[in-house]
Formats: structure tokens, C-alpha cells, sequence
């Protein structure tokens, strides 16, 4: 009797399929089974034959019986049976099913599945409310057959759940006495407590966890030899190891390491070693065994190094007031760096060449920029004091002797602003700071000319940054200092984005593809999983002035925005993100896999399915269509 109270049914209206076996009985009981074929032989041989076997003129019992426990199966099979009812209470209110399909439960997130199919086998014929947290809810009561057909394309996201609206949307609902079961992901967002009292303030509230947090992967750093790569969990846990590996364009592994979790902490750490070559060939870091997009980070163009050189006379051995200090520290996030002669750096191969006030170029150096240039090489000069008093022809307009004050007593004018950077301009898009002001600045020659070599200027039209295209390569002038003597632009966040986009030139990007990035399209996105695709049709393109801050959406996943070839990445995970575990919440909790309902359909199914296998055997038996010797052995 116990095993039977535990017995229920999706479709119980089916059953009524069992008060037809009487009549299929009587069906198959006057209906005999198609006689035998004969061969006679010749007349003469028929003399003193006698038939040892007679054509039945019944269907045998036993067949019937084979038969009808057969259709039985079926029936009972088509009504859906279920033994047990798991976590779903006996009640006749709907179900609610509250799940959290952020990034967070995309590892493992085939036992949660498991876990919403044998709920909805156990909801009977109750309706069911199906609320996920990462995407659109249902907005009508489904059935248990449509819940768990819209149950099996409910996939992770690759943003974080959001419970608030979650919440919206169950207050939208008029429910009567529901039974709610919240499938969570078992990470706090800083709602859980609030989510919760919602759901109680509903109706009894049941809890599953996971029997393991997600795990996740922060920005790396880069440094000279690689890069130092950070993992992250909720923080309590057992020490743990964890691989993270740099993956290059076809998934191959071009470096691994292992981070080691200590007992209760929340992050470990570890370093990715590779040579300069091998690093600009790694399109993504991840790690190893985690299915989700927040165990990914992309990496974007940026994250190809070019090898900057940097020549720089004015500032002396005062770092803070040196050149050098603001160009090394405004290019080493993107490019390896060095300091030294123009002979020594282009017998390094540098892509990019920096002149800090240099103002001609000696002996035979301006023939071997000049060569440098010309082979695809970019020259990025600043100007200052040497500058002022006179260049040489490796600049990109004519320039003024002297220099413009923009301060002081002497000065012409005030400090002036950054004007918006023109259509046609590599700097196009990017956000220009109120605070940048600049005070003196080297003039160009007025020409007719001039305004086709003018990517930046200052707010009274003034050139701030001029360029030529020679041969293959760039020669680019900022007409003010390295370093704040001249202007504020070297303390801004500006000064390094216009140098990140003058280092695409060194890869080839061509200048009116950089102009053209004033909103960064997708060009591909991440799944749930952490897997790479092509977006759909509902991901927008993103401003570039606001990409940094961008944060991950239905509308902007995670993925590579821009142009084919300069694609920068948005990422799940940013430097400061941290992961907590869900606090001690007054409810009951049961972790995923404990639920004891099981589905009989497919072994009722299996079983009729033989029971008729073997009917197809007898009947070919005894039709006389197998040779008597294989059951005989005669």
C-alpha cells in the first residue's frame, strides 16, 4: 500500500483506456489467427498422408493474454505514472518554479534540468508558473506538458539573474495557496534576503542548492612574461585546485597553470608564462572543467603587443617630470616597452617608435626612421623645447619656430580645451575630458593641406595632433609635451586611449576603420556556457565613449565588439566583481538530486514495446513461417 500511495499520474484521464481490454479481448478471442499456407504435393502422393498439424481456429489464451498485458502498458504508459512525488506538496494550488539561469548556474546545469523535469512530473495536473531570473517569464499558467517542453529550451545566460524583477513579476501573478520551489544558483547578489521574504509572503517556500559554487575568472594582469590570472568562488569552501589556461584562435592551449583555493578563501591566483610571440596568438583565457561565461575572459586586439621604442630628452632623472614616465606608463598596459638610442630600438624590430622632443633627429638616424617608416613602422613624435626651436623633415606639416603660451602673463590666451575630434579622425568616439586643457602647443604652417592631416584639435581649431601616411607606415605629431609641463592631457585617461589607437595603426588597422568606431557593433558573444557565436539580432551595438562601463545585458553579452580585426572585449567578470555564497535563510533546503520522484513512462513504454516484439514472433510461429527444426531441434 505504501508503494501505491506514491503512485500518480500526469494524464489520469488516460486511464480510462483500460475499460477498452474487454472488448480487445473479445476482439482477438473471435478473431483466429490467418491460417497456415499448405503445399500440396502430386495426387498420388496424397495417398496414406496424414497431417500432424491443424491450422488453431482460436487465438491461443496465452497470446491473448501476451496482448492485452501489452496494451495495457501502453495505456498506463500514455498517462503518465509517477512514483513518488518529490519536493512537490500534495496541495491543489499551482506550482511555482523560481529559477536562477544567471552565468552562475551554467556549471551543472544539467542536474538542474533533471531537477525541473521531475517537478513538473510531480505537479500532476496543477498548473505551473515557471520564473526564470536571467530572462522573459511565461506570462500565462501553463501546464505541466507545456511548462516542461518551455523547460527544455530554458538555457544559463551569460549576465547575472536578476531577483528584483523576478519579483515584479511574481506580484503580477494572483495565485491561490501556490507551493514555490526556488532552484538557486546558491550565489548572493545582495537581494536573496529581500527575494525570499517575497516568496514567503506567497506561500511555503523550498530551497535547492548546489552541492558546489560557481567558480569564475577576473581581468588578468599582464606583465612582461605573461599573464597573472585570478579565479574567484564563494569564499568557505575546501581547498580546491583549479587550471586556468591561455587559449589561442582555433581553442588550442598555449600555456596552463594551476591556482590553488586555501580553505575558506575566495580567490587563488597564478601566472600564465609566455614569450611576447606566443602571447599576442592567445585569444582567450578560461578555465579548465567550468562551463560558464564568466569562467572565460576575452581578450581583445589590445591584448597584441607591439614592441614600442621610446627616445626621450626632456624631464632629466626626475621621473615624475620625465617623458618617458608618462609615455611608459600610458603604452605598457598594450604594447612591450624600451628605452634607449634610435639605433638600438629599430635593431630591436619595434613596431612603434616614440621621439619625446626630440627635435632633429641626428647623423644618420633620419635615414633609418625614414626606411622604418616606410616599411609599415609607425613614428609617434611629441613635441616640447627642442621641438620649438626647429625639426627636422620627419614631421607631418610645416611647423612654426617657437611656441605658443597659452598661461602666464606673456601667454596669448587661456589654457585652451579639446575640441571634438573630427569624423575622419582615428580618436573619433572616444569621450574628450572637460579637465584636459593644454597651455602650449608648436603651430603648424597654415596651408591648404593642413586640414587633411589633422586628427585632434583644440577648441579655438588650433592642430593638437597632426599625421602623414608615408610609404607603409604613419608619422604622427602631438603638437604638446609628453608630460604635463605643456598640458593636463598626459594625467588623463584620454592620453592613453588616443595612444592604444595610434598602437591598431602598428597591426595593420587602417585609419578610417579606428574613425569609423564611434559605436562598437558585436562581432561575436558568448553563451551561457562560455561558448563563442555569432550574435542575434537583438544584441546592440554599444557606444564607444561608454564601453568601459559598460555592464553585461540581454542587450550587450559578453563578447568582442568593433571592427573585424580591432575588437575589444566586454567580459562577465571585471576586476573588483566577488562571488558570495547565500547567507543562513530561514527555509528548508534540500540540495539538487534529492528529489525521489520517478517517471515510469519510458519502462512501461520499454516493457509493452517487447511484450509486442514477442506477439510479432508467436504469431509468425505459428503461421508457420519458421522452420520447426529451430525450436525442435529435429
Amino acid at each position: 500500500m505504501d508503494l501505491l500511495s506514491q503512485l500518480s499520474f500526469g494524464a489520469p484521464w488516460l486511464l480510462t483506456g483500460l475499460l477498452a481490454l474487454p472488448v480487445i479481448w473479445l476482439l482477438l478471442r473471435v478473431t483466429p489467427p490467418a491460417p497456415r499456407p499448405q503445399i500440396f504435393p502430386p495426387l498420388r502422393l496424397l495417398t496414406g498422408l496424414v497431417n500432424e498439424e491443424e491450422t488453431p481456429a482460436k487465438t491461443p489464451w496465452w497470446l491473448l493474454l501476451l496482448r492485452l498485458v501489452a496494451a495495457a502498458l501502453l495505456i498506463l504508459a500514455l498517462a503518465d505514472p509517477i512514483l513518488g512525488r518529490g519536493l512537490v506538496p500534495p496541495t491543489p494550488g499551482p506550482l511555482v518554479l523560481v529559477v536562477d539561469n544567471g552565468w552562475t548556474a551554467a556549471d551543472g546545469w544539467s542536474e538542474r534540468a533533471r531537477a525541473i523535469t521531475d517537478l513538473l512530473h510531480g505537479a500532476g495536473d496543477r498548473p505551473v508558473v515557471l520564473l526564470p531570473t536571467a530572462s522573459t517569464p511565461p506570462t500565462n499558467l501553463l501546464n505541466a506538458g507545456e511548462a516542461e517542453r518551455l523547460a527544455r529550451g530554458l538555457q544559463p545566460m551569460p549576465w547575472p539573474g536578476d531577483r528584483i524583477t523576478t519579483m515584479a513579476a511574481l506580484a503580477r501573478w494572483k495565485l491561490k495557496a501556490p507551493s514555490i520551489i526556488w532552484l538557486s544558483d546558491g550565489i548572493e547578489d545582495g537581494n536573496a534576503n529581500k527575494f525570499l521574504a517575497a516568496l514567503k509572503a506567497r506561500g511555503p517556500v523550498t530551497l535547492l542548492m548546489p552541492q558546489r559554487g560557481a567558480l569564475g575568472l577576473l581581468p588578468p594582469a599582464r606583465d612582461g612574461s605573461g599573464f597573472t590570472v585570478v579565479a574567484i568562488r564563494p569564499a568557505g569552501g575546501r581547498a580546491a585546485d583549479v587550471e586556468a589556461a591561455a587559449l589561442g584562435t582555433g581553442g588550442e592551449t598555449l600555456s596552463a597553470a594551476s591556482l590553488h583555493f586555501r580553505t575558506g578563501s575566495g580567490r587563488a591566483e597564478g601566472h600564465l608564462t609566455l614569450p611576447l610571440e606566443v602571447r599576442n596568438r592567445v585569444q582567450r583565457l578560461a578555465l579548465r572543467g567550468q562551463d560558464s561565461a564568466g569562467a572565460v575572459q576575452l581578450l581583445d586586439t589590445g591584448n597584441v603587443r607591439r614592441r614600442a621604442g621610446i627616445v626621450a630628452i626632456s624631464g632629466g632623472e626626475q621621473s615624475l617630470l620625465a617623458d618617458s614616465y608618462y609615455l611608459d606608463k600610458a603604452l605598457s598596459p598594450y604594447a612591450e616597452t624600451s628605452k634607449g638610442t634610435v639605433t638600438n630600438l629599430l635593431s630591436q624590430h619595434v613596431s612603434v617608435l616614440v621621439l619625446a622632443d626630440v627635435g632633429r633627429i641626428a647623423g644618420d638616424d633620419e635615414p633609418k626612421i625614414a626606411d622604418f617608416v616606410k616599411n609599415g613602422g609607425i613614428l609617434i613624435r611629441f613635441a616640447g623645447e627642442h621641438v620649438a626651436q626647429g625639426a627636422d623633415a620627419l614631421v607631418p606639416v610645416p611647423l612654426r619656430v617657437g611656441e605658443r603660451y597659452l598661461n602666464g602673463a606673456m601667454a596669448w590666451g587661456q589654457p585652451q580645451h579639446l575640441g571634438a575630434f573630427g569624423p575622419d579622425s582615428p580618436f573619433n568616439g572616444l569621450g574628450i575630458a572637460e579637465d584636459v586643457t593644454v597651455s602650449r602647443q608648436v603651430l603648424a604652417e597654415p596651408s591648404a593641406e593642413l586640414n587633411g592631416h589633422v586628427w585632434a584639435r583644440l577648441s579655438d581649431g588650433t592642430p593638437l595632433v597632426t599625421a602623414r601616411r608615408q610609404g607603409q607606415g604613419w608619422i604622427i605629431l602631438f603638437h604638446t609635451a609628453a608630460s604635463p609641463g605643456w598640458s593636463t592631457l598626459p594625467l588623463s585617461g584620454l592620453y592613453v586611449d588616443m595612444l592604444r589607437r595610434l598602437l591598431a595603426l602598428a597591426g595593420g588597422a587602417p585609419a578610417e576603420s579606428l574613425a569609423g568606431l564611434t559605436t562598437l557593433p558585436p562581432v561575436s558573444v558568448l553563451d551561457g556556457f562560455g561558448h563563442q557565436g555569432a550574435p542575434g539580432g537583438e544584441v546592440m551595438p554599444i557606444a564607444a565613449k561608454d564601453f568601459v562601463k559598460t555592464e553585461v545585458s540581454h542587450l550587450h553579452p559578453p563578447g568582442l565588439y568593433g571592427a573585424q580585426g580591432i575588437e575589444s572585449a566586454l567580459n562577465t567578470l571585471k576586476s573588483n566583481d566577488a562571488l558570495l555564497p547565500l547567507p543562513a535563510l530561514n527555509v528548508e533546503r534540500r540540495a539538487y538530486g534529492s528529489i525521489d520522484a520517478k517517471a515510469l513512462e519510458p519502462y512501461l513504454l520499454l516493457g509493452g514495446a517487447l511484450l509486442l516484439l514477442l506477439d510479432t514472433l508467436a504469431s509468425l510461429l505459428l503461421r508457420g513461417h519458421f522452420p520447426r527444426r529451430l525450436f525442435t531441434g529435429a
